[in-house]
């Protein structure tokens, strides 16, 4: 799963690309078409770059964010939400506690930052804080 996801997320970055480009090669046929004297107006039939960044803005990369969001709940990454938990203060959170190893190191860090603070509180929360996963 994680190699599918890994995938999705390069195809949505692609598609990202694509859709620069393909509105760059909108403006560039439009200015062409204007140098040689036609009118855009609302009657001016579609080139080719307006057709294929619609297209993909709104069927391609919507389908593929579809598939990225249905992946990403079964993929599993071990710290995928680990960062959000240690920015504001937390030193576990529910995610960590997913794998065995990954409660270790939870553990672990949390353990040494007491330590270090010598700060109480209950396993997991250096702060005393009581950390959500704890018990889990």
């Amino acid at each position: 799963m994680r190699a599918a996801y890994r995938i999705l997320a390069l195809l949505i970055a692609i598609g990202v690309v694509l859709q620069a480009m393909f509105i760059a090669v909108a403006w560039f046929a439009a200015l062409k078409d204007l140098d040689g004297g036609a009118v855009i107006n609302k009657d001016t039939s579609e080139n080719f770059g307006r057709v294929m960044h619609g297209v993909f803005g709104s069927i391609v990369i919507p389908l593929i964010a579809l598939a990225l969001l249905v992946v990403a709940f079964f993929a599993h990454v071990d710290s995928g939400s680990s960062g959000l938990c240690t920015s504001s203060g937390w030193s576990c959170c529910r995610s960590c506690w997913r794998s065995s190893r990954s409660v270790r190191r939870c553990r672990a860090a949390a353990w040494s930052e007491r330590v270090r603070t010598g700060s109480g509180g209950e396993p997991g929360s250096p702060s005393g804080r009581k950390c959500s996963a704890v018990g889990r």
